[in-house]
């Protein structure tokens, strides 16, 4: 049980009464017994497993589905989520992995289809210690810890930027 101050009260509600159902190291089921949406969300739905142990849905997250390699690496995610610009809307979200044979992370394929408008993507490349991403929009992230070096020619040609 958890309780919390809600933004306009000073007493403490009832946020979350959390009943975890298991099946031997699995975990099967969230029940909220708690009748306030503040706290856990989601619908007391079954979580799922494959025959390795591998987690493939929680309805309660909005995963409504995770496919394995032959490594056990998640190779897609799929998800849902509820919009948040339209009330009442879901969006939905595809995320992909690209791994070598050894099981190292080579990319990251990230797409959106929000209710309303077009689908985005992003692409994440991990080669060698460094992470390029690509995004459809393009430009800079002003909000990356990121920097940038460029190393210009005798003419002013550059010839290295990263």
């Amino acid at each position: 049980k958890r309780k919390a101050i809600p933004v306009s009260g000073q007493t403490s509600a009832l946020v979350d009464d959390l009943e975890y159902k298991y099946t031997g190291n699995r975990l099967n089921q969230v029940i909220e017994s708690a009748m306030n949406d503040t706290g856990y969300e989601g619908g007391n739905n079954m979580i799922d497993y494959d025959v390795n142990g591998n987690m493939t849905t929680m309805k309660d997250k909005g995963i409504n589905s995770i496919v394995y390699n032959h490594l056990n690496l998640p190779n897609t995610f799929t998800m849902s989520y509820p919009d948040p610009i339209i009330v009442g809307q879901r969006s939905s979200a595809n995320v992909g992995y690209l791994y070598r044979a050894d099981g190292t992370k080579l990319r990251k394929n990230y797409s959106t289809k929000p209710a309303r408008g077009n689908i985005r993507t992003s692409m994440t490349d991990y080669l060698d210690g460094f992470q390029y991403s690509y995004r459809e929009a393009g430009g800079i992230c002003l909000t990356c810890r990121t920097e940038y070096a460029f190393e210009e020619q005798a003419y002013g040609n550059i010839s290295t930027a990263f």
